[in-house]
């Protein structure tokens, strides 16, 4: 199965090099394709480098900050245009550990779409005080009763994909609301009746660069999953 993994950065010029290496040495005959948001820290030209050096590396530049949905959605339209059969997506802060790859893109083989999750049997958050752990709870509760979400993390943006299922939606449409778009796809895909799984994922909170989600775009997540369930209730 040809497979891209996407990493979106903006300012990881302390993460960027160690993660590619590290997606790299589990020897799954992967690609990464680096989408950088014309980060100031010079992240860019680092992914610049990492490709010249190797052969499964490729960069994407664009020219300013415009969301993580648009960013995955410029990685999935690569994807597509390059005939990958499948992709990752994956935060570039060494959240998501590479070690998990191997699993997620073996159970890919069986399903459409595979959801790291830290919400069953084996997933957990490292790092995260209480206080973040009651919101992230919280937050995911609401995402999921609003939305009629099955599956048990829909906040965790470590997720694989079959291409073919991705043509199957608007996912440039749904990712343009931001952050919390590839939320809305697991909805979308649900909803289509495609298959979703779970395997456990252990989310270990950054230790170095600063998190990137302003209360604007939490306030607006919001607002787009009340419209996306408005939406998704007409059609119906």
């Amino acid at each position: 199965m040809k497979t891209l993994v996407l990493l979106c950065t903006y300012n990881e010029s302390e993460n960027i090099e160690r993660l590619c290496k590290s997606i790299l040495s589990q020897n799954l005959n992967l690609d990464i394709l680096v989408i950088d948001d014309g980060s100031p820290d010079g992240t860019g030209e680092i992914a610049d480098q990492l490709a010249a050096a190797s052969q499964h590396i490729r960069v994407l530049h664009r020219p300013r900050k415009s969301g993580l949905g648009r960013a995955i959605s410029a990685g999935f339209e690569y994807a597509i245009a390059n005939d990958y059969d499948a992709c990752v997506n994956m935060d570039a802060d060494m959240s998501h550990d590479p070690t998990e790859l191997g699993a997620m893109i073996e159970h890919l083989k069986i399903s459409d779409v595979v959801i790291g999750s830290r919400h069953i049997k084996g997933g957990k958050i490292i790092g995260w005080p209480l206080a973040r752990q009651l919101n992230h709870k919280i937050s995911n509760a609401l995402a999921r009763y609003m939305l009629g979400i099955k599956s048990n993390d829909v906040t965790n943006s470590f997720k694989a994909y079959r291409i073919e299922v991705l043509k199957k939606v608007p996912f440039q449409k749904i990712l343009d609301c931001g952050f919390v778009g590839h939320t809305l796809l697991v909805s979308a895909f649900e909803r289509l009746k495609c298959s979703v799984i779970e395997v456990p994922s252990c989310f270990i909170d950054r230790h170095a660069g600063k998190s990137k989600m302003s209360w604007d775009e939490r306030v607006g997540g919001l607002k787009a999953m009340l419209e996306f369930r408005k939406n998704f209730q007409k059609q119906e």
